[in-house]
């Protein structure tokens, strides 16, 4: 197993989900994405309210070992959890096919994408992105998304770009939460 020992997670488990926490309600039987899911957290949450598919990627292979061990005696899960390089863009997404999901979610990790990787992720083959390639992603996953797309920053800096490529894919912000202390939390939704 590759530990990344620089490697932090902002924020209690507990907190990562402020502010998004209206996607609850739509869980109950939906696929859910998680682009840069850490160790699972968030998509175990959203099992726990009934979503019925669960894919999640991320670049440390720790973090997808422990995700996967998260789910291993949920018999009813139907669950994905793939170590990838994000800066691939879509191309990163092809273990899962190219389908789509009921429920993206982005959580603290745009930024990540959009600077200059650490020395860990460097040493992973993680690249960072140019704006270009990061708004190219960022229009996938809002192809992808079927219903709603989550999303969590540090700050308010990326939302209005986010708002641009997520409406190029069709997709429309309806709503957006500072209630978290470890950033602000937008949903945008298709349709409408």
């Amino acid at each position: 197993m590759i530990h990344l020992p620089g490697r932090r997670v902002i924020g209690k488990h507990s907190v990562r989900l402020q502010g998004l926490s209206d996607l609850f309600l739509h869980a109950p039987g939906a696929s859910v994405l998680d682009v840069g899911c850490n160790r699972g957290v968030q998509l175990y949450d959203m099992y726990l309210h009934g979503a019925r598919l669960l894919h999640g990627i991320d670049l440390a292979p720790d973090a997808i070992e422990n995700a996967r061990a998260l789910f291993a005696d949920e018999v009813g899960a139907q669950c994905q959890f793939e170590v990838g390089d994000l800066t691939r863009g879509a191309a990163a997404l092809a273990p899962f096919g190219d389908g789509g999901y009921d429920i993206v979610m982005m959580i603290a990790t745009y930024h990540k994408l959009a600077r200059a990787p650490s020395k860990p992720y460097q040493e992973l083959g993680a690249k960072g992105m140019t704006a270009q390639e990061l708004s190219d992603f960022m229009r996938h996953l809002g192809s992808r998304t079927q219903k709603f797309f989550a999303f969590k920053a540090p700050n308010m800096d990326a939302f209005g770009q986010v708002d641009r490529d997520l409406s190029d894919a069709g997709l429309k912000r309806i709503a957006t939460s500072a209630i978290c202390s470890i950033g602000p939390a937008g949903i945008w939704r298709r349709g409408d």
